[in-house]
Parts: C-alpha cells; structure tokens; sequence
C-alpha cells in the first residue's frame, strides 16, 4: 500500500522470514504506526503461532480512541522486539582498560 490507512497500524514482521524482506514491513513517519518483530517466526509459521496470535488479540482489544503502542512487560520481551529495526547504537571505542589506563596517565605528558 502506497498510503496508510487513517487508523493505527502495526506491522508485525520476522527477521527469519526468507519469503517477505523484513525492512519493508516497517512502520515509519506516523505516530500511530509501530513495528514489532515476532522473533523466531517464520513465513509460514507466523498464522498459526502462538505468539502472533496473542500479539494480534492484544492489538485489537485496545479501545477505539486510545491507542497506544505495544510494550512488551517481563518474558515478553524476548519473544517481542519493538526496536529490532532501529539501527544499533555505534560502539564508542574504549581504552584498553586498567591497568593499561593507568599506566598512560602516569607517563609525563600523557593524555588519559
């Protein structure tokens, strides 16, 4: 669909898909939209899971005008991923770690 429907949407997508590329199934530029990654689903698997199932259940229940975006509470949140499609944060190199910082901050001159 080029344009979104005027109602709150959520994509529920797989990384391990194989049929479908997940980065298409991505909610973007609405506040009403999410994308939650059902992770260990697959194509074909995801109609009958359980997990998909719960996960389309608790979407339909909110009320009318009250949406709000799902979040996943305790064991939840290793079947549901709701920022799997976000880039990862970049990793800030460290330094070598003690006792190798306190050895160049001891050096006359040195920068820690």
């Amino acid at each position: 669909m080029r344009v979104k429907p005027p109602v709150p949407t959520t994509s529920i997508f797989s990384k391990l898909d194989g049929v479908v590329a997940w980065p298409c199934s991505i909610e973007e530029g609405r506040p009403d939209g999410e994308s939650i990654n059902l992770r260990g689903g697959s194509h074909i698997g995801m109609f009958s899971s359980p997990n998909a199932l719960y996960l389309i259940a608790e979407r339909l229940a909110q009320p009318e005008n009250d949406w709000k975006p799902f979040e996943p509470r305790g064991v939840q949140r290793l079947l549901y991923g709701t920022n799997d499609h976000l880039p990862a944060p970049k990793k800030v190199r460290a330094g070598r770690g003690w006792p190798f910082d306190a050895l160049r901050s001891a050096r006359p001159g040195a920068q820690a």
